[in-house]
């Protein structure tokens, strides 16, 4: 496993309360607090850049949404139901215990049941643990959940709930 340099994370979006980044073949979405339309866009806009470089390429898609973060607004949930089209793997984390966490996944859930366009059928887990288990299980070994774990552990760290 080669060490996670800060070169090798990809931002998208960045801010306080949310952040997307790509390392190496995963496109990773960190809704600790919020998921702003415009973010969502940003994002879906790189699905779209990230086809176009190369179609053949395989793509995962890990999405991890905070206990504490608000529901996103009727237009970022239907962007974010396009995202499962562009990916070999998708994995949804609601990240947490308890019944916020189970009605987080229960959206979720549907959210996906709702895309038009799904080239992957998204899987919905509870914890980033065992949604990097998922990419690299249905990567057949080609994501290092290592490198995964710890991009996610080190964005996730600069993430501050919004004043």
């Amino acid at each position: 496993m080669a060490s996670l340099q800060p070169a090798d994370i990809e931002m998208v979006v960045t801010a306080q309360t949310h952040a997307v980044f790509v390392v190496d073949d995963v496109l990773v979405q960190l809704w600790e607090y919020e998921s702003p339309t415009l973010a969502m866009a940003a994002v879906l806009g790189r699905c779209v850049r990230w086809k176009l470089e190369d179609k053949d390429r395989p793509m995962w898609m890990m999405s991890v949404v905070g206990g504490r973060s608000s529901m996103p607004d009727g237009k970022a949930r239907q962007i974010a139901s396009e995202f499962p089209g562009y990916f070999d793997r998708f994995v949804m984390v609601a990240d947490g215990t308890g019944f916020r966490a189970a009605v987080i996944r229960s959206v979720l859930t549907n959210m996906q049941l709702l895309s038009k366009v799904s080239a992957s059928t998204p899987e919905v887990v509870g914890s980033v643990d065992d949604g990097i288990r998922a990419l690299v299980a249905g990567s057949h070994g080609a994501v290092d959940g290592d490198r995964l774990r710890e991009a996610i552990t080190r964005v996730r760290s600069t993430l501050k709930k919004k004043a």
